[in-house]
């Protein structure tokens, strides 16, 4: 039986895009990343065109990202990721709806997020030639208003992240 190959990097709190043809090192980093299958990444920031409104309370600083930056983290190799973190509402509800936007006009996988509660704690997953892995991503810490609410039939849920 084929094993899959796992690498994991911590968190990617990138606010600036990769030089064109990437930097002196950087096919290094690549390659190592491209070798595994399943290539995990933590966005450590929202990734929006000021889309986001700054919330009352931050992860510690108000993160926001270039949306562009993703297809950096695409380009690194990188292949499914977690958006459940202390900076995942800085930019209140609408901040997380415009990173999920930008995250799926590019096709990534991630777990973490949603809409409503629902959509925050299902799992995500990733196809590999060996395998089909699954992520299911929560945060702790988090303010109350970071939770994503359920919905309900009297109510539409509240964009955030799975506590």
């Amino acid at each position: 039986m084929a094993k899959t190959t796992f690498i994991a990097a911590g968190d990617a709190f990138a606010t600036k895009r990769l030089p064109k043809g990437g930097y002196e090192g950087f096919a290094e980093v690549q390659a190592c990343v491209k070798s595994h299958d399943v290539a995990f990444l933590n966005l450590e920031s929202t990734f929006h065109d000021r889309e986001g409104i700054p919330s009352a309370i931050s992860g510690g600083t108000w993160a926001m990202s270039d949306p562009r930056i993703l297809d950096d983290m695409k380009e690194y190799g990188f292949n499914i990721f977690n958006t459940a973190n202390n900076h995942s509402c800085d930019y209140s509800q609408s901040g997380v709806l415009a990173t999920i936007e930008h995250l799926k006009k590019r096709d990534m996988i991630f777990a973490g997020t949603g809409k409503d509660l629902g959509d925050a704690a299902k799992p995500c997953y990733l196809e590999t030639r060996n395998a089909r892995v699954a992520l299911i991503s929560c945060s702790e810490p988090f303010s109350a208003a970071s939770c994503a609410g359920a919905q309900s039939a009297n109510m539409v849920g509240r964009p955030g992240l799975n506590p």
